[in-house]
């Protein structure tokens, strides 16, 4: 006899009884947490029991989850039982996915694209006109569901390239996008086509961004990639700078001829700065602007 529906029991149940819940919002997950997971309840046993709610007759699986997946997959390799709390009082889909997303925001960290998308579909679930209901909702400051729910209105084209499932080179980062979010929305695509392409840091984006809001106006993509470029060639003759010393080491035992040539290239670099130099103060002095 099914327990009340008001009732919630912890049972182990086979896994195979259990099916996943498709809509949840976690998506990715971590081999290499997974096997540490693995390595864990092997040693020690589930320390945290699951959360699945029955299914009514004539379901393929007796029960689905609603949090555990992770502990669901490494019980199902390991052909153990999964520790469960039983939930019979989840009917409504809107309710299972939200109560997937705050297991799994709260004990096992979304990735932001996961959790932008979660917010979003709370959001248009419940019929929330501000963000407010949300925050309220989730339990999460205002200004932290604002500033997901800010990123969500870039669509989903946007969304899709701040994706784990993408390389580090061709993914948009949460605080990319953070910054992004201050820029007119009229050149915001051509921002994140800039970042993509110069590989631009948070911190040189930031830096640009506080420095003109307007940096995808006329020409201020173009100053983006100036200032990243000059930014690096700062970088990297400190880096030079400092080792120096150390050159000076590594040269001594060298042939005349390496020698040679590593002077060559410090020169090359040289005149090419100077040529730089020579050229923006020939510019800023063509529109009267006075340099040092």
């Amino acid at each position: 006899m099914s327990p009340a529906k008001s009732e919630a029991v912890l049972a182990f149940v086979p896994c195979s009884d259990i099916r996943r819940f498709q809509g949840q919002p976690r998506q990715f997950f971590s081999r290499k947490a997974l096997q540490s997971l693995k390595n864990g309840i092997q040693k020690d046993g589930q320390k945290r029991y699951a959360e699945i709610k029955a299914l009514p007759e004539g379901e393929s699986h007796k029960y689905e989850l609603i949090d555990g997946e992770r502990r669901w997959i490494v019980c199902g390799e390991l052909q153990r039982s999964l520790w469960c709390l039983v939930r019979y009082d989840i009917a409504d889909i809107n309710a299972q996915y939200l109560q997937s997303f705050l297991a799994n925001g709260g004990q096992e960290t979304l990735t932001e694209y996961e959790t932008i998308k979660a917010l979003a579909k709370i959001k248009e679930d419940y019929g929330l006109t501000n963000n407010e209901g949300v925050a309220e909702l989730i339990g999460r400051k205002r200004d932290w569901v604002r500033e997901r729910l800010a990123i969500a209105k870039f669509g989903s084209e946007f969304l899709e390239l701040m994706s784990p499932d993408l390389s580090d080179e061709k993914r948009i980062q949460f605080t990319h996008a953070q910054l992004i979010a201050r820029v007119p929305r009229a050149g915001r695509a051509k921002l994140v086509e800039i970042v993509l392409r110069e590989k631009l840091s948070s911190s040189d984006l930031r830096e640009m961004v506080r420095k003109n809001s307007n940096v995808v106006s006329k020409g201020g993509h173009e100053y983006i990639k100036c200032m990243s470029l000059a930014k690096r060639i700062r970088d990297d003759s400190e880096a030079l700078k400092d080792k120096s010393r150390g050159f000076g080491a590594t040269l001594r035992d060298r042939s005349s001829e390496d020698v040679r040539r590593f002077i060559e290239r410090v020169d090359c670099a040289m005149g090419n700065l100077a040529t730089l130099r020579k050229a923006l103060g020939e510019s800023l002095v063509a529109k009267g602007k006075k340099i040092a």
